[in-house]
Parts: C-alpha cells; sequence; structure tokens
C-alpha cells in the first residue's frame, strides 16, 4: 500500500461516518434514546383510564354504559378508536411477561414518529432546505413537553395529529389520475373517532374547502362507522360522555377562568365558563379567513383561550404548526409562541410543578400570562393575514389555489385545498 493510499482510506471511513450520521439521523437518534428511557419508568391518570377501559372491552363490556370501577377522572371522554387500538396491546400484556406500561405507550410512539414524518413531508413539499428540514422536526421531537406527554405521561394527543398531518398532506378529494381520489377524510374522520380535536378544522374546509360537501360527509361517515359499535349500544351514554361531560364542569387547571371561581363561586363560573365556550364556535368561523396552516394552530390556540378546562396536553395540538409556521415565514412570533407553549407545558404538569401545582393560587398568573399571550399571537395572525391580502410581501407556507384542471392528475403535496369558485377553469375538450 502506498502512502497515498494510506492516507485516502481513513479520509473515506469519515465521509461513510459522516453522512451515515447526518444531522437528521442524530435527532432521531437522540429522540429515541430519550423515548425508550421515559417509557418504562411511570404513567399518568390518563393511562390508567387507557389500561381500564381496554380490559373492559377485551371482556367485551361496554364502557360508556357501565364504566369500569376506579375510572379516574370520570367517564370515558372520547370516541372508541383508541381503545380499540389498546386492546391488542392489553391482550399482549395479559399472555406476555412485557409490562402494558411499555405495550400500551406503542401506539403513542407511533403517534410521534408520524408527526415527525408529517412534519419532514411538509417541509419538502414546501421547497425548504435539508437543514430547514431538520430544525422542524427537532422542534417536534425533541420537544420537553412532546416527550412529557407521550413516552412519559402516556397520552395518544400525537396519535391523532399524526392523522391530521396525514389528511392535509395527501389533499383534497378531487378527481386525480384513473379517477381515483384522496383519502384525507378518511384520515379526518379515524382522527375525530380518537379526539374529537381534529373536527375544530371542519370549519375552514366546510368555507373554503374543494369537495367540500364530499369531505364533510366522508369524514363523518369514517367517524360514525368507526364508533358504530358502542353507539349503537348506548347512544345516549356516548354523546354523555364525549360531548357533555366537560360543560358540566367548573373551570379548571390552566384555565383563565379559574380565579374568577374563587370570587364568584363554582356555580357562577361554570355558567360564565359554558357562555365563554360559545365564544370558540364564533372564533372558529372567524378564523376561518386564513390559510389552512394557519387556521389548524389558530383553532387550537383558540381553544386554550376559551376553553374552561385546559390541561396541558392541549399545548402539544399546536406545536406541529408553529415548528411548520416558523421554518416556512421565518417569524419570531411563532416560535416565541412554541418556546411559551413548551415551558408552561413542561413546567406546570401533575408530575412536574416547580412553581406550583395546576389549579392552585401560586399558578394562577400563569392562567392569565397563557390566555393573553394566546389571545395576542391570535390577533397578530388576523392582523398579518390582512396585511397579506393588502398586498405586502409575506411569505406563507401555501397558497392552496384551485389548480387550472377540475381533472388533476395524480398531484402530490397539500396544496390544492382552496376552492376559488368561479374562477376556475375547465380542461378544454
Amino acid at each position: 500500500m502506498t502512502a497515498l493510499e494510506a492516507r485516502t482510506e481513513p479520509t473515506e471511513r469519515r465521509v461513510r461516518v459522516r453522512d451515515r450520521f447526518t444531522p437528521m439521523v442524530l435527532v432521531i437518534i437522540a429522540g429515541a434514546i430519550a423515548r425508550v428511557v421515559l417509557v418504562p419508568i411511570s404513567f399518568g391518570q390518563d393511562f390508567v383510564v387507557w389500561r381500564l377501559v381496554s380490559s373492559a372491552l377485551l371482556h367485551g363490556r361496554n364502557f360508556y354504559a357501565h364504566p369500569p370501577a376506579h375510572l379516574p377522572g370520570g367517564p370515558y371522554g372520547y370516541l372508541p378508536l383508541f381503545a380499540y387500538v389498546e386492546l391488542p396491546f392489553r391482550l399482549l400484556s395479559n399472555v406476555t411477561p412485557v409490562s402494558f406500561t411499555i405495550l400500551g405507550k406503542l401506539p403513542v410512539l407511533a403517534g410521534d414518529v408520524g408527526v415527525a414524518w408529517g412534519i419532514a413531508a411538509w417541509c419538502r413539499r414546501s421547497g425548504l432546505s435539508y437543514r430547514t428540514e431538520v430544525l422542524a422536526v427537532a422542534l417536534w421531537w425533541l420537544n420537553p413537553l412532546v416527550l412529557y406527554n407521550g413516552a412519559f405521561y402516556g397520552r395518544f394527543d400525537s396519535l391523532c395529529l399524526a392523522f391530521l398531518l396525514a389528511a392535509l398532506l395527501a389533499g383534497p378529494p378531487v378527481p386525480r389520475g384513473e379517477g381515483r381520489r384522496s383519502r384525507s377524510p378518511i384520515y379526518f374522520g379515524l382522527g375525530i373517532a380518537a379526539k374529537t380535536f381534529p373536527a375544530f378544522v371542519l370549519p375552514w374546509f366546510i368555507r373554503n374547502g374543494r369537495e367540500r360537501a364530499r369531505f364533510f360527509w366522508t369524514t363523518v361517515l369514517t367517524t360514525v362507522l368507526v364508533s358504530l359499535p358502542l353507539i349503537v349500544l348506548s347512544p345516549g351514554d356516548v354523546v354523555k360522555s364525549v360531548l357533555l361531560y366537560d360543560t358540566n364542569k367548573t373551570p379548571t387547571n390552566m384555565s383563565w377562568l379559574l380565579p374568577l371561581s374563587q370570587m364568584w363561586g363554582k356555580d357562577m363560573t361554570r355558567a360564565i365558563g359554558t357562555f365563554v365556550l360559545l365564544g370558540f364556535f364564533v372564533s372558529l368561523i372567524v378564523l376561518t379567513k386564513l390559510e389552512l396552516p394557519e387556521y389548524c394552530c389558530a383553532a387550537f390556540c383558540a381553544f386554550i383561550v376559551f376553553s374552561k378546562v385546559v390541561n396541558e396536553q392541549y399545548l402539544v395540538w399546536v406545536i406541529p404548526f408553529l415548528a411548520v409556521l416558523y421554518v416556512t415565514t421565518r417569524k419570531r412570533q411563532h416560535l416565541w409562541m412554541l418556546g411559551l407553549y413548551t415551558a408552561i407545558g413542561s413546567l406546570l404538569n401533575p408530575f412536574v410543578h416547580p412553581i406550583g401545582r395546576q389549579g392552585t393560587m401560586p399558578t394562577e398568573w400563569v392562567n392569565v400570562l397563557l390566555a393573553l399571550s394566546t389571545a395576542a399571537y391570535l390577533i397578530w395572525l388576523m392582523a398579518d393575514r390582512r396585511r397579506t391580502l393588502a398586498g405586502e410581501p409575506v411569505v406563507v407556507i401555501d397558497r392552496y389555489l384551485d389548480a387550472p384542471e377540475i381533472v388533476e392528475p395524480a398531484a402530490r403535496g397539500i396544496d390544492g385545498w382552496r376552492d376559488m369558485g368561479d374562477t376556475r377553469e375547465t380542461t378544454p375538450s
């Protein structure tokens, strides 16, 4: 071997190692290690609910009509898809030595992976650089609040978010190559069948979306079909558990209405909170003037402002959209909100609370700060949208404009959602 060959061999080895351990791979490895460490440590109260309802389902019991004994937090407040998902893992935990603490969190980890994939796909389809894509994924995959909420606590919000992102990336259900349509309504329906939060996005599609009737009714049909086995058995109990239970609660945890309950009493504040919640539905209509990515972010922010029950897990729903909005627009307001939500959710939860517990006097100022900053962010979003419409040069994610043809080729991407009405041109015959 010559001296030149001896020098080039280590250089080639370093190049191979560098190519193998790219920044994205390092981010994925770091997040995966964190999750492996956190999963077996403990779980939260919600995870006890998944264990009890999946056990009830395993024994053929309707957990809506006959809630399991010692079910924390009241009745099961979600549609049944996640209980179906947990069923095989509950069975495996009974017949294998692996704990349900580990097996039951596997769907949650799959949701984390799905959201990371969705963010990466969104960045690629928006034409962003590789480093920008790594940053966006890291803002989710390495986020302390996401790690706490999923791998540690065991909540399944990320799984629902993965369905939502898959629906957005699939595009509108318009005819494409060979007459096929995207499966976006099915993904939406599955997300709602797990947790109702994705339904907050539907007003945008009803007002602006293409094929809005097909989209809406396919989403509803998917949700109903998935939930039908238990809805048929006890429709009244399902409605009470999913829709009516939280409306009778007094303001709790991180709601800005909580301090009022100590001044005016719980009954008065409960009534005020129910009235304030009506403002949320009004805001969903007002916010439809935003573009779709901004609306997804704003809808979940509005719920944090108007809901009388606010938990740290609600903040997780905004993080993917704040990450994407920041890396695509480079506007610091999105990053500020992401940092604020991460800090509040990570430092004010049932397990970690250095400044005090949720729902107590020492943390009421955090509730007010959360509501005021979120409201200010929503106002800024609307004002920024007006500047865009006025013609100022503002970078946005996608314009979601209608394509020139009604029958499109097999288009990919997240553009094409917005219906331009009579401005569409048909394909010449």
